[in-house]
């Protein structure tokens, strides 16, 4: 059984990465009742890194509240 573990390393420990990330969203509210919305839109995104340009992405949201309706 050992009693001492030595590791020695060799080389650069740096590296160095650029990445340029870009996304944007558009987005849509519709209000089918008072108390009832529906949400939807599309989101996309891309980095250098990555050769797929095709990253879109849907989005969907429903949002109900319960209770009283204010006036």
């Amino acid at each position: 059984m050992p009693s001492q573990f030595s590791r020695f390393n060799a080389g650069t420990p740096e590296t160095s990465v650029r990445q340029f990330d870009v996304g944007m969203f558009i987005n849509d509210d519709w209000r089918m009742r008072s108390n009832l919305t529906l949400s939807y839109g599309l989101r996309y995104e891309t980095q250098t890194n990555i050769h797929d340009l095709t990253d879109f992405a849907p989005r969907a949201g429903l949002a109900w509240g319960i209770g009283r309706r204010r006036q």
